[in-house]
């Protein structure tokens, strides 16, 4: 399911490489700390969306920031 759920994430998110790597360590993290508390993979994947909406959320809070970095 993680494996699952990142693979999905990394081919939605449209934000530059760089970004996207981070943005994959951020939710291998997300997904071994939720581990560690008793939180199934299942629960993790339902706590952020499908794959599709934490990519346009995350994309859209990318281009937030860049957009504030320019100002």
């Amino acid at each position: 399911m993680k494996k699952q759920y990142i693979r999905q994430v990394r081919k939605d998110l449209h934000i530059p490489r760089s970004a996207k790597a981070e943005v994959v360590r951020d939710l291998q993290e997300i997904f071994a700390s939720a581990a560690e508390h008793g939180e199934s993979e299942q629960q993790v994947a339902e706590r952020l969306g499908t794959p599709r909406e934490f990519a346009d959320r995350t994309a859209e809070q990318f281009r937030s920031e860049e957009h504030t970095s320019e100002l």
